[in-house]
């Protein structure tokens, strides 16, 4: 059996774990600071509107007028046992279940059966192919970084411009 002695423990202080603690009450506060952009989107993007939904499903809000507390009714289950007796939900189910019957397998195998053959060896110009199917994700970086660089020219430019008309060699001011 392994008897530790209490002095080691303490440390030279005495203080039993203020250290310790003090340090993790700073890394959970720094923890929350670093969470907190997330747990805003996640509260006012995702939480909010799904709780806002729940509850307007239980209203006969249709959203044509203006979202106040008095613009509604609270009409209970009514909305949903209308739906159980509507024809429209019915045919709307099978269009859904039959575009997802379709599109979830087509989506997946799909982009499969390209990547297996851009990874083939025996194909010829793989790079070029890898190349083209890439360039959909880098054509918009590319495109801002010159639209920025314009802008940048043109302000430079009209700052030249503006310097060359004035009497002092300094730009005017607009």
């Amino acid at each position: 059996m392994i008897k530790v002695n209490r002095t080691s423990v303490q440390g030279s202080s005495g203080k039993t774990g203020s250290r310790t603690n003090r340090l993790s009450r700073r890394q959970s506060i720094w923890g929350l600071v670093f969470l907190s952009p997330w747990l805003i989107g996640f509260f006012a993007f995702q939480l909010l509107p799904i709780l806002a939904t729940i509850f307007l499903s239980f209203t006969n809000y249709n959203g044509n007028v203006t979202f106040k507390l008095g613009n509604f009714k609270f009409v209970g289950f009514a909305n949903y046992t209308r739906i159980t007796t509507d024809p429209n939900v019915l045919q709307a189910l099978r269009v859904t279940l039959k575009f997802a019957a379709i599109a979830v397998p087509l989506g997946l195998v799909v982009p499969l059966l390209f990547a297996l053959l851009v990874n083939s060896k025996h194909l010829i110009g793989r790079n070029f192919f890898r190349t083209l199917f890439y360039l959909p994700s880098v054509i918009p970086v590319v495109a801002g970084a010159m639209i920025f660089l314009g802008a940048q020219r043109t302000i430079r430019m009209d700052q030249s411009i503006a310097c060359s008309f004035s009497h002092t060699g300094t730009a005017l001011v607009f």
